[in-house]
């Protein structure tokens, strides 16, 4: 039995650790940092599993809390599946990302059988399964620890599971939908119509007879009161508080700070209030959001600004991708035009949450649920290849050209992603913080006696951060550190980190670390400081004053390009590290 399921099952098999694997490999060391948004789920999953509750500082997004004072709210779901991970294994970039991994590729697998089951061709789904495999959207994510991967893999086996059913059998889709609804606070809207556009595709295809229709009607509901009881909820609550200025409203002061700019700019006319207005604003702006997720620069070219969510230097998809996503659709019109009705609805609906978001785009997470659709209009154009009526030796070479073409893609975006990005976008990942912690475990280590205050903007991230990479957040100290936390007090013996610059004289034994974005007298005073800096152009992300660990080395002015070699700070010991990292003016 095992040998035929392997027989029949090889092609799923092989694609599946294939892409596994290079979601996983040197995951250890790349991404080269955390980011706020992935430590955040980290540390409330840890919390939750070994304090039964969340971090003084991050609220649940639905649940009731006690906290008086919190910065972040985060979604609860990925939280719930994450604690057993971070609370049984060590913390470390591997083992927190890994579920990730896991979830783009069993996100992939879903596509494999939703495109079999919507075009009712296994070359079709095969195509489509490895487009998925090497997308540089889910090759980026799946290496993360981001909400996306969450929703997405919810949603898209939501949908195969009802559309593999009937009647009230559908209702084993809700559960899926339900979790992917409750993994991401900002895109709620986005979920509410995608379930609407698969729940209706699925009751025009399936052709069933009409007095099933309430099973939809029930299923729609359901859907619609789980909408509502969100809303309600986090207008109400800490989410509305932590996240509710992000939402892109037309009585936001940016829409009025806009009318009055446009208006500056105006030759005198008693018209001019009917063609600029709040109305007016806020439609150019939201349309400008919206759109801009359907870019050529971002969805081929260049990508978004953040480096979290985009390489910066390549698109979420290959040039080669778009020719054939136009064939796709193309042909899907042309043969199967309920498909094509259904994969345009999705696109354009399950984009609009972009268009309300007054802070950075975002778009791989946000607009998430479009691109797995995007690369099925790919799959089939590739496909119609395959069914060309030409010659099998023809058709082969070119299948070969094509498969070349992607191969060179893919080999391309290694590239980028292990030898470019890892520098130019290192601010991104917070790379610089992992150099501060580091320091601070070595400076600690070398000199025990040694005070260490860090003066930071950000005092409980940028702690949560050095306990991450110290593996200090463990079951015996977690609920002390939770209850310092709740005070606003970020220390771990002799380590602090505050916002608020030193008022007296230090002693000799104390080393003082301040963060570029912070003014303070002992900064602007400093003599013979050393640095931590970024690397493009070498801005000092911190000035570290009283430094005993590097004091006794030649340091060079800016961060030499052999330091890349190896991003692993945590196994250098002291005098490389100082040579690599630390800079001095």
């Amino acid at each position: 039995m095992l040998v035929n399921f392997l027989k029949k099952n090889c092609f799923l098999i092989i694609v599946f650790l294939v892409a596994f694997f290079i979601r996983v490999v040197f995951l250890d060391r790349f991404p080269i940092g955390i980011t706020h948004d992935e430590l955040n789920y980290i540390f409330a999953a840890k919390s939750l599993f070994w304090a039964h509750a969340f971090p003084p500082g991050t609220a649940p997004a639905l649940l009731p809390t006690g906290m008086n004072n919190f910065t972040v709210s985060v979604a609860e779901v990925p939280v719930i599946f994450l604690a057993p991970i971070a609370g049984l294994f060590q913390t470390t970039l591997l083992t927190s990302r890994m579920p990730g991994a896991l979830l783009s590729v069993l996100s992939a697998l879903a596509v494999y059988f939703i495109v079999k089951d919507l075009v009712k061709s296994i070359v079709y789904a095969r195509l489509c399964f490895l487009l998925m495999a090497v997308n540089p959207w889910s090759f980026l994510m799946g290496r993360t620890i981001f909400e996306v991967n969450f929703f997405v893999c919810f949603f898209l086996w939501g949908f195969l599971v009802l559309l593999k059913n009937k009647s009230w059998k559908i209702f084993y889709a809700l559960p899926f939908y339900v979790l992917g609804f409750l993994s991401y606070t900002g895109g709620q809207i986005s979920f509410y119509l995608f379930s609407l556009i698969t729940l209706t595709y699925h009751r025009f295809l399936s052709g069933q007879n009409q007095k099933f229709n309430k099973v939809y009607i029930l299923f729609a509901i359901s859907m619609t009161i789980c909408l509502i009881i969100y809303l309600f909820i986090v207008t109400n609550n800490q989410s509305f508080v932590t996240r509710g200025s992000e939402i892109y409203l037309p009585n936001q002061p940016v829409v009025s700070e806009g009318v009055n700019s446009e208006r500056k700019l105006m030759v005198p006319s008693p018209v001019n209030n009917l063609f600029v207005n709040k109305a007016t604003v806020y439609f150019n702006g939201f349309m400008n959001r919206y759109l801009n997720v359907f870019s050529v620069n971002n969805l081929f070219l260049t990508g978004e600004t953040r480096a979290a969510f985009s390489y910066q230097k390549h698109g979420t998809f290959y040039l080669i991708d778009f020719p054939f996503m136009l064939i796709g659709l193309a042909l899907l019109y042309a043969r199967n035009r309920k498909e094509w009705l259904f994969i345009v609805a999705v696109v354009v609906s399950c984009s609009l949450t972009s268009g309300l978001s007054i802070i950075e785009s975002s778009y791989s997470q946000r607009s998430g649920l479009i691109y797995p659709f995007l690369t099925i209009l790919s799959g089939i154009g590739i496909g119609r290849i395959y069914e060309i009526n030409i010659s099998k030796w023809k058709k082969m070479t070119l299948l070969f050209f094509i498969g070349f073409i992607y191969l060179v893609s893919f080999v391309n975006l290694v590239h980028i992603y292990f030898y470019r990005f890892p520098v130019y976008a290192s601010d991104g990942w917070f790379f610089q913080d992992r150099i501060l912690s580091r320091y601070i475990y070595l400076t600690q280590q070398s000199y025990p006696e040694t005070k260490v205050i860090v003066f930071t903007p950000e005092p409980k991230i940028v702690f949560q951060e050095h306990l991450f990479y110290v593996g200090g957040y463990t079951e015996t100290d977690v609920e002390s550190i939770n209850s310092k936390m709740n005070q606003k007090i970020y220390s771990l013996g002799n380590l602090s980190f505050t916002s608020l610059c030193p008022d007296m004289d230090t002693t000799e034994s104390t080393v003082l670390i301040f963060d570029g974005r912070i003014e303070c007298e002992h900064k602007l005073s400093a003599t013979n400081p050393v640095r931590i800096t970024r690397f493009i152009d070498v801005y000092e992300n911190y000035l570290i004053l009283g430094d005993r660990l590097c004091q006794n080395l030649v340091l060079d002015r800016y961060v030499l390009s052999g330091a890349y070699t190896d991003f692993g700070v945590e196994k250098q010991p002291k005098d490389e590290f100082c040579k690599r990292w630390i800079t001095r003016l």
